[in-house]
């Protein structure tokens, strides 16, 4: 996949292309693969445009790091995302669970509730939010892992 992505000059519809792909293939990649894939990535956010029928791009960048347990960079994708497109549910949980993971839970407060706001459906959401509000998340726990989300 990366190859293609190398081929194509890093093409931001080529990535948004194999997007489901990569995100199937993440957890059988070798350290070969996901080094590669890092690499990849910030060569795509460079160039970066809308792609029609697609997330954006730094949405689906910033997922991919964040199912790699790469919080930081995940968090600064998402923030990116933020700024350049119209706000969207996921986007906001997603942010939440970034702020969750780096331990800083009044800002993942106030980005599940921002989710909500926008999707009054989004379970997965509330859930986190209830947790949060009523101290069944503590700054001393671990911090999240992809596999416990």
């Amino acid at each position: 996949m990366i190859s293609l992505l190398k081929v194509m000059n890093y093409d931001p519809a080529v990535f948004a292309g194999l997007y489901d792909a990569m995100l199937t293939h993440l957890p059988q990649a070798n350290h070969s693969e996901l080094n590669d894939l890092i690499l990849a990535m910030p060569k795509v956010v460079k160039q970066r445009y809308a792609v029609p029928g697609y997330v954006p791009i730094a949405f689906q960048i910033g997922h991919i790091l964040q199912v790699m347990g790469r919080w930081e960079p995940a968090l600064e994708m998402y923030q990116l995302c933020q700024q350049e497109d119209p706000p969207f549910a996921e986007l906001w949980y997603n942010l939440g669970l970034c702020y969750l993971a780096l331990q800083n839970h009044q800002e993942a407060e106030s980005a599940f509730q921002q989710a909500i706001q926008l999707n009054p459906e989004l379970l997965l959401a509330q859930g986190w939010l209830y947790r949060i509000q009523n101290n069944l998340v503590s700054l001393d726990t671990e911090p999240l892992t992809p596999t416990s989300l």
